[in-house]
């Protein structure tokens, strides 16, 4: 990541637990936070960051359980996670921030802006629907085999459904790549965090919502179509649409440059507004 990799920092939560992360940019840049997909760590956002660092302050955290984070108590929640949020703002002495999120990082955002508007300048909200489809089974299924060594493996899995077919196939190395930045996760950590995304309706939230937002998604994303980001973009009360072309669930890491652009021209569009 540019900036030498940025400066470090760690908060102590609600319950104690340690929360890790990286901030990179200029101090009086506006700040955005960037919240990191499940199994993943701040590390994800570092090719979209190489191009939203020269507009914002970026805050990088790595969620609870996940990078240098600590695990907390055993399971999570969505409204947790987003509580973690607030504690680094809090840290950091961050009276509002912009905040994105891909997946579990969206989800987190959606319940941050519902919980705490007045902490929140705008959103971006990628690849994520308000309630997975997904029965209670398949979550259970797969917290059980996380913590039971198969952890890696159910990543595979999960990249193979979540990565464009046409990236998979053109980038072998890259998906590699991917695979053992996912799969480093720790296999509890990553099953605490499955377990808030079992049990995560972010319906009323997205009724709540009152701060301008995004709606992104890829083009090929199966889990949030883009009929499906259309929708939630024209539920909300302030809200623009992006489908980035070539991408799909993984949005920032698949179409980097894409992904990053769409973010600055409605940040700064805002900031006309």
């Amino acid at each position: 990541m540019p900036d030498q990799q940025g400066r470090v920092f760690t908060v102590t939560a609600d319950d104690d637990c340690q929360l890790s992360g990286r901030v990179c940019g200029e101090d009086d840049a506006e700040p955005l936070v960037l919240a990191h997909p499940i199994g993943f760590d701040h590390r994800f956002w570092e090719d979209a960051a190489a191009h939203l660092q020269k507009r914002f302050r970026l805050i990088l955290p790595d969620a609870r359980g996940h990078g240098t984070s600590s695990r907390g108590a055993g399971e999570t929640s969505v409204e947790q996670l987003a509580a973690d949020l607030l504690s680094i703002l809090d840290g950091l002495d961050l009276p509002q921030a912009a905040f994105a999120g891909c997946s579990m990082g969206s989800a987190t955002a959606m319940r941050l802006g519902a919980a705490a508007p007045e902490r929140v300048t705008w959103l971006g909200l990628a690849n994520a629907p308000a309630k997975i489809p997904l029965p209670r089974e398949r979550f259970d299924a797969g917290i059980a085999a996380s913590r039971s060594g198969g952890y890696p493996e159910l990543a595979r899995g999960m990249l193979s459904r979540w990565i464009a077919a046409d990236i998979q196939e053109s980038r072998p190395e890259w998906m590699e790549h991917t695979w053992a930045a996912m799969a480093s996760t720790d296999g509890n950590g990553f099953a605490d965090a499955f377990a808030a995304l079992r049990d995560s309706d972010r319906t009323l939230d997205l009724t709540c919502l009152t701060a301008p937002a995004l709606v992104i998604t890829g083009e090929h994303d199966e889990a949030f179509a883009p009929q499906a980001a259309t929708a939630m973009a024209e539920s909300l009360a302030d809200a623009q649409l992006a489908v980035i072309k070539g991408a799909g669930h993984l949005a920032p890491i698949e179409q980097p440059a894409a992904f990053a652009q769409v973010l600055i021209e409605f940040a700064d569009g805002h900031a006309r507004a």
